[in-house]
C-alpha cells in the first residue's frame, strides 16, 4: 500500500509505501496500516513544504 507525498501545489512528488506478505494482511491489518501510510504522508508533505 503507498500514499502520495505532495507539495504545496498539490502535486504528487514522491510516495510513502509499506509492503509485508500476503498471508499476513487480513482486512483489519490492512486498514490500519493504511490509515499510516496515509497520515505519514500527509505529515512528511506538511513538514517538507515541498
Amino acid at each position: 500500500m503507498a500514499a502520495p507525498v505532495r507539495n504545496y501545489l498539490g502535486d504528487v512528488v514522491c510516495a510513502l509505501s509499506v509492503s509485508g506478505p500476503e498471508y499476513r494482511m487480513n482486512t483489519e491489518r490492512v486498514q490500519i496500516r493504511s490509515e499510516i501510510v496515509m497520515e505519514n504522508a500527509y505529515e512528511v508533505s506538511r513538514q517538507c513544504d515541498l
